[in-house]
């Protein structure tokens, strides 16, 4: 692997990737914003200015953005998470000029235009009642709003209605003017790319932004144990248990996603050969480790009827003192890695992989982690350390339950591993 990175003058970072093998160049830029840093007053600010981005710029119009992209075979993309937005293109690396101009164009020139704001928000509302309508999605969000209440990690990245009606041009300026500056951008690029080309580029487009980004402040937030009901006319209960997680830069990180993978990671996992393969309760049924700069979540997902909730409650929480009180088997463990380093060096063969890695390991870590580093971290974890992250984390104190669907909260319901 080949890393370079350069700081330009007002502190924007260019980071890129060299990839030799590949035609094509995934090329973001990456702002350190996102449902995190938005007063409760705005939720959803920073999801609606990136599709705002798309609406317009002072040069061309949303019909001129979509048409240049397909000119040159081309995909734009953008999306928003708790912590950041990304803009970025895929191109052939003879169109890289056209993706940079493109994307510099739709960050830093958008207009906001009054009547495109309006139309849009039209398009959001529709996005949140789709998202509302798709419970086995709901559930994600509800869950960590019940571990995190009170703490912008726990809002919704979507917003909601209420504050959405009342964003205007003037909100999404301001928004943008306290939180897209220099400090907080990184851009990185990943393939067929020169990067002393790429630092020119950026250095004549974005050389000049000055602006002093707004300071946010961030505290981790505390953890909210128990249960949360709420009722909804379903077929199936969706439910997320889990407990308190780790940060992205923990040490433990690669540690936890191997327990992750062995309660919950797969076909072969004890989640799923109980809960699916041995009981039949559900359909789908898996775990996940969710990382942010200073706080992380370990959730299990099931999808089950109303009449199976006790018994899964029961086979996760039994699965989760297990984790304690056993270790797992060095054929489990070593089933675990071979299945975590195949995932994670299929998705290397990505070069749009390659381009968020890049700006994750900017902003969540101080080094640039090797695919050789990574395998070599995961393959020196043991038996006993696993053990020993579950008797750490999985604790009564911080389990969290959600459940969606037709079931009121049971009579006497405990948890407790």
């Amino acid at each position: 692997m080949f890393y370079q990175r350069t700081v330009l003058s007002n502190g924007m970072r260019v980071i890129t990737e060299k990839l030799p093998h590949v035609q094509s160049v995934a090329l973001g830029i990456w702002v350190y914003t996102g449902s995190r840093h938005e007063h409760i007053s705005v939720q959803g600010i920073s999801h609606f200015l990136e599709h705002m981005c798309f609406k317009g710029t002072s040069s061309r119009s949303a019909a001129d953005i979509a048409r240049l992209i397909d000119s040159v075979g081309g995909n734009l993309n953008a999306f928003t998470s708790r912590e950041n937005t990304c803009f970025s293109a895929r191109v052939m690396a003879e169109h890289l000029d056209i993706a940079i101009d493109l994307l510099c164009d739709i960050v830093f020139q958008s207009v906001f235009d009054p009547t495109e704001t309006e139309r849009e928000k039209a398009v959001v509302y529709e996005e949140i009642s789709m998202y509302e309508d798709s419970p086995e999605d709901l559930i994600h969000d509800l869950h960590i709003q019940h571990c995190w209440p009170d703490h912008p990690l726990g809002y919704p990245t979507l917003g909601n209605l209420e504050t959405i009606a009342k964003f205007s041009q003037d909100t999404l300026k301001q928004h943008f003017s306290a939180h897209y500056t220099p400090d907080k951008i990184v851009v990185t690029a990943a393939g067929s790319v020169n990067h002393q080309l790429l630092v020119e580029a950026l250095s004549k487009k974005l050389g000049s932004l000055r602006s002093p980004g707004k300071e946010v402040a961030e505290t981790p937030p505390f953890m909210q144990s128990g249960g949360h009901f709420q009722r909804k006319a379903l077929e199936q209960l969706h439910l997320c248990l889990g407990t308190r997680g780790i940060s992205r830069a923990h040490p433990d990180h690669f540690a936890f996603v191997l327990l992750s993978i062995i309660l919950g990671g797969g076909m072969s996992s004890r989640l799923f050969q109980r809960i699916r393969e041995q009981e039949a309760l559900a359909y789908s049924v898996f775990s996940y480790l969710n990382g942010y700069r200073d706080a992380g979540l370990f959730v299990v997902y099931a999808g089950i009827g109303k009449n199976n909730f006790s018994r899964t409650v029961n086979i996760i929480l039994e699965e989760f003192s297990r984790a304690k009180n056993q270790t797992a088997s060095t054929e489990e463990l070593q089933r675990a890695k071979e299945q975590f380093k195949g995932s994670f060096i299929l998705g290397m063969e990505s070069t749009e992989n390659h381009m968020g890695r890049l700006a994750k390991l900017e902003f969540y870590h101080d080094h640039f982690y090797s695919v050789e580093e990574v395998i070599a971290e995961v393959e020196k974890i043991t038996p006993e350390e696993i053990k020993a992250l579950a008797n750490n984390y999985f604790s009564s104190e911080s389990l969290t339950l959600t459940c969606l669907g037709d079931l009121a909260e049971p009579k006497d319901f405990k948890l407790d591993c």
